[in-house]
């Protein structure tokens, strides 16, 4: 059998069992279990099958599972979160994602794995950042609504009493279901929907995220003029409507049809890293360098340069640009010593550090890891490497 001909066999295998919904420990077993195809030489088709399908079930092997923190403690599976009247409870996950239940929420944590999680509100009001990578599954459920979620930023309300349900999308695009929606209704960034369940209510309208506060003129002027309906929104320009419904190459052609570089000194903090995020995703490093780049130099207080300098490092350990990650890491390590991705900046420069020649600056780094997160995800690595170093 040609060495072609079995491969094609394991990758029909492959797609059979994923078509029919099949999880990924059921495509190993269908793709061990099947036979190999009749050969002149059946001990080395054989041999060659087993080859094949082990390296295809090491590739298809499920990432570890994300972890989390609460207010800097870690959690698990099936952890409840109530956060207290007077102030919001932040959750933390390994991916850089965050979950912030606000004042008076609750939920739980009910399911980790390797590419999301499932996260329940069983009142209150979340904000969520979910992180894209290339594959994302995490789900929101609220009441009878799930909200499926691939690398976006939104805050969803649920109230059991009244059953009225709510999004409100800044970032990204999102399928939501259950009652009154059907199996999949899609909502766009920028958009709300309100659902009154006992009312049967859906409705869908416009993100004002800073409304116009207009005292009501006198009742003689009330009277006197005509009602003048509200202005609409300024239409958003092509390039970022494509970004936030993930058509990112298409928003990168946009954004160059109107010229990158000038974007990058005109568009405000959100919307820089808006185009850095659609760059990085169609594969053009350098124009999400620039993006992120220009985010941080023209918004450096903003607390949206911390994500661009996360990015900035990110970007250079995928370039194997090692003094570069080190130093966007090592910034973000001191200037953001307790944003929402302290510990992944962190954990990065301690990685960064371990694996090179100065041994005090890995030192440092641990001892700086473990000073901020003693109970981080690599706090063992820490703990060894001021044992080795």
């Amino acid at each position: 059998m040609a060495m072609n001909d079995l491969f094609q066999q394991v990758a029909r295998a492959q797609d059979d069992a994923l078509e029919d919904g099949a999880t990924l420990d059921n495509v190993r077993r269908t793709l061990l279990a099947r036979p190999a195809a009749r050969s002149r030489r059946p001990l080395v088709a054989g041999l060659v099958l087993t080859a094949a399908a082990g390296a295809l079930v090491f590739w298809l092997r499920d990432p570890p599972p994300l972890t989390f923190e609460v207010a800097r403690t870690p959690g698990t599976e099936g952890t409840t979160v109530v956060a207290r009247a007077d102030s919001e409870l932040p959750l933390q996950f390994s991916d850089g994602s965050a979950v912030v239940f606000q004042p008076g929420a609750s939920g739980q944590v009910r399911r980790l794995g390797g590419s999301g999680a499932d996260v329940v509100l069983d009142r209150g009001r979340l904000e969520v950042h979910v992180v894209h990578a290339s594959q994302t599954k995490w789900t929101v459920r609220a009441g009878p609504f799930r909200i499926r979620v691939t690398g976006t930023r939104f805050s969803t309300t649920w109230d059991p009493k009244s059953r009225i349900f709510k999004v409100a999308l800044q970032e990204g695009a999102v399928l939501i279901d259950g009652a009154l929606l059907g199996e999949a209704m899609p909502l766009r960034a920028g958009q709300v929907l309100n659902v009154d369940v006992p009312a049967a209510v859906v409705q869908t309208e416009p993100l004002v995220t800073a409304p116009p506060v207009e005292r009501p003129p006198p009742p003689a002027a009330r009277q006197s003029r005509a009602e003048k309906p509200a202005p609409a929104p300024p239409p958003r320009p092509a390039w970022r409507a494509l970004a936030e419904k993930g058509a990112h190459a298409q928003a990168l052609l946009a954004a160059e049809a109107m010229g990158f570089t000038d974007l990058c000194q005109q568009i405000d903090a959100r919307a820089l890293l808006i185009l850095g995020d659609a760059a990085r995703y169609a594969g053009a490093t350098p124009r999400a360098r620039q993006a992120f780049e220009a985010l941080v130099r023209r918004f450096g207080d903003d607390a949206l340069a911390a994500d661009a300098v996360f990015s900035l490092g990110r970007l250079a350990v995928e370039a194997g640009e090692r003094a570069d990650a080190i130093r966007w890491f090592g910034m973000h390590a001191t200037r953001w010593p307790d944003g929402a991705l302290a510990e992944q900046a962190a954990g990065r420069l301690l990685e960064l550090h371990a694996g090179g020649s100065d041994g005090e600056a890995a030192r440092r780094a641990a001892e700086l890891y473990l000073q901020r997160h003693p109970d981080g995800p690599r706090a063992s690595l820490a703990r060894r490497t001021l044992v080795e170093r």
